[in-house]
């Protein structure tokens, strides 16, 4: 299992495996994605878990997008001027990081 990089390409469970693939055509090119491959997927999930992934990826991207908007970056990348690693004392009287 890959952890904090590119996911397994040769994963064992067929569901993941879709899944994966999936979800890298949607974030290299979104536009890529054609009736083709939603008949492959149906073979595999169900509508509901069709529906679930898409939301989810939908939502992923969406809150990646908020993140760069605000520039707040993940706690191990070094400040960039953003809202990341600021104290929000000033708006609550404790100090959040």
């Amino acid at each position: 299992m890959a952890i904090g990089g590119e996911p397994d390409e040769a994963h064992p469970d067929p569901k993941i495996k879709a899944a994966v693939g999936l979800t890298k055509t949607f974030v290299q090119d979104h536009h890529a994605l054609g009736d083709a491959d939603f008949k492959a997927l149906g073979d595999i999930f169900t509508e509901k878990e069709i529906a679930a992934l898409c939301a989810f990826m939908a939502f992923m991207a969406a809150a990646h997008k908020f993140g760069v908007i605000m520039n707040v970056l993940p706690e191990s990348e070094p400040d960039a001027g953003g809202l990341s690693g600021q104290s929000d004392e000033h708006l609550s009287g404790q100090k959040t990081v």
